[in-house]
């Protein structure tokens, strides 16, 4: 039996043949210019080939010639969508829709097109709608949930993502993404359960495998989590991510020289490709005979610069620098280090900088350790406080506080997301410590939190408001610090400004911490005026917070402001 032209031509697309199904829908449709289903057929090709403004106009016409067909509404809603005409999609999609009311394709669509383009109501009332008319099914669930998870509505996003993948267990994303909602709420166990059951499903999706890896890190299997990584690495040879994750945990062990060397890997992520393309000039390679200026650049954000920047009073003996910080900060970095030149580190977007003529080689901070602390051994009698307050500061606030009760500076909170949310204990957790007889706490915490603190003031417990912000007036921040006796502080750059001007500081850990406090110490490898205190179970602050709260009260002699507590 003889096929039709279009049955063979239809039969090449099916077959991906896609350049002969296109020239035989194009012979046809030139032959018979009025008939939609060869527009429609030629429309669909040419959209799935990213030829969207020319698939764009066979389907209009396709969907004028057949107003009542709901599939041609639908295919020319997502030739609209892929051309960036969000719009006309939108009231494509609502025809088809309007057609054929159980039409499940048309409406996840349409649900998720509203959702990016900020009309989640809308959107979410068509997700619950096709639920109520379809019943349990998958599509909708998964959208339900990741327009929830978008509107921070976390613990019902994960409802509905369990939902999915009761339905159908193998959802790659629904298992990602719940994966991530757990490991954010710290149940880091059941996120590496669901993202080994992703891996295993779908074994080349290197996503899944790289938040394996961050999971197994999270629960302390950090063996497992390398393992994870080079797993990925195998896959995608050439994915930073895959690289740069693992260096967080070999740091973290302590496997310096591998952990910098992973580490370099964060370059070549798009953001950090676009700042490296500021600073042409070769990569320094870690010896002292420069021939001209070393330029060290900031990647990062305060607490990274202040810890990294440590490392310039050692290489300012023996070279000329030129190093980069944010604005915010330059006061302080020429106060305390007058032989470098501090300049402003270029803003977001903006182009290269207009600097000294004399550059003979450039290096971003964070790669000065692997040149200057390749090991555990190499920190020994090094580092340390480098940072000078105003002095001037410094003196009015002790005059005008007085010395009659030790006063310790307090900060909770971090902006720091991912991770960042480990590290934040909510106000009135820290109540075991503003408990302490005889002691003036000061609020170091940067961001509005004046409501919280207000809540603490009518339970009898009081934070004295700082004399400088902590966010727009960094070095009224560092003057503070110094005037005052201790402070306590989660992981945030609060921990790093006090270690780098000496200042006692005890800072409250997550377990596990962060790639540069290590495992186990109670001492801090870049700052020796710091004190650290873990977590012992993952999640659990009330120990924590309950042994420094005994310390404080139990009789620590506070000696004059500003000295080490005995």
């Amino acid at each position: 039996m003889t096929r039709s032209p279009l049955a063979v031509a239809f039969a090449q697309h099916k077959a991906g043949r896609l350049v002969e199904a296109e020239r035989a829908y194009r012979r046809l449709l030139a032959a018979a210019p009025d008939n939609p289903d060869i527009a429609m057929l030629l429309g669909l090709l040419l959209d799935q080939r990213g030829v969207h403004a020319e698939a764009v106009q066979h389907l209009a016409k396709a969907a004028a010639a057949k107003p009542a067909d709901s599939a041609a509404h639908y295919s020319l809603a997502l030739a609209l969508q892929h051309a960036g005409r969000g719009g006309e999609a939108a009231s494509s999609y609502r025809r088809a829709l309007a057609l054929r009311p159980d039409y499940l394709a048309a409406r996840v669509n349409l649900a998720n097109l509203l959702g990016e383009t900020g009309t989640g109501e809308d959107a979410e009332a068509l997700l619950r709608q096709g639920l109520a008319l379809h019943g349990a099914q998958p599509d909708l669930h998964y959208n339900l949930a990741r327009l929830l998870q978008r509107a921070q509505r976390r613990d019902q996003a994960i409802e509905h993502y369990r939902a999915a993948l009761a339905l159908k267990p193998d959802l790659p994303g629904a298992l990602n993404n719940l994966g991530l909602l757990l490991l954010e709420n710290g149940a880091a166990e059941e996120a590496v359960r669901l993202f080994e059951q992703g891996a295993a499903a779908n074994p080349s999706n290197v996503e899944l495998r790289l938040n394996l890896g961050n999971a197994l890190a999270q629960a302390c299997r950090f063996d497992d989590a390398v393992a994870a990584y080079r797993q990925a690495q195998k896959l995608a040879p050439d994915n930073a991510d895959a690289h740069h994750f693992e260096s967080f945990t070999l740091l973290l062990l302590g496997r310096l020289a591998e952990g910098w060397a992973a580490y370099e890997w964060r370059l070549r992520a798009p953001d950090m490709v676009a700042k490296a393309a500021l600073h042409p000039q070769p990569r320094w390679n870690g010896r002292r005979d420069l021939r001209g200026r070393l330029l060290v650049w900031n990647e990062q954000g305060i607490g990274d610069q202040i810890m990294f920047l440590s490392l310039l009073p050692e290489l300012a003996g023996e070279m000329d620098l030129v190093a980069e910080c944010d604005p915010r900060m330059i006061g302080l970095f020429r106060r305390s280090l007058p032989t470098v030149e501090f300049v402003v580190q270029p803003a977001e977007g903006a182009g290269p900088p207009s600097g000294p003529a004399d550059i003979a080689a450039q290096i971003p901070s964070g790669s000065l350790m692997r040149h200057l602390r390749p090991d555990l051994a190499s920190f020994a009698g090094r580092g340390g406080a480098y940072l000078k307050a105003d002095p001037e500061r410094v003196a009015a606030l002790r005059r005008r506080e007085g010395h009659d009760r030790p006063r310790v500076g307090l900060a909770w909170h971090t902006t720091a997301p991912g991770a960042g949310l480990r590290r934040r204990i909510a106000l009135p957790a820290l109540r075991p410590l503003l408990q302490a007889p005889g002691v003036r706490f000061v609020d170091l915490q940067y961001g509005d939190h004046a409501a919280e603190i207000a809540a603490l003031g009518e339970s009898g417990q009081r934070l004295e408001a700082p004399a400088a912000d902590p966010w727009t007036d960094l070095d009224g921040l560092a003057a503070e610090i110094a005037a005052l006796d201790l402070i306590i502080t989660i992981d945030n750059s609060t921990a790093h400004l006090a270690g780098a001007l000496g200042v006692p500081c005890w800072v409250l850990l997550p377990q596990p911490p962060e790639w540069r406090w290590l495992l186990e110490r109670t001492d801090c490898l870049w700052w020796p005026s710091l004190r650290l205190f873990r977590q012992a179970v993952p999640g659990d602050w009330g120990p924590v917070i309950a042994e420094a709260g005994r310390l404080l009260a139990e009789g620590i002699a506070f000696n004059r402001p500003g000295q080490p507590l005995s």
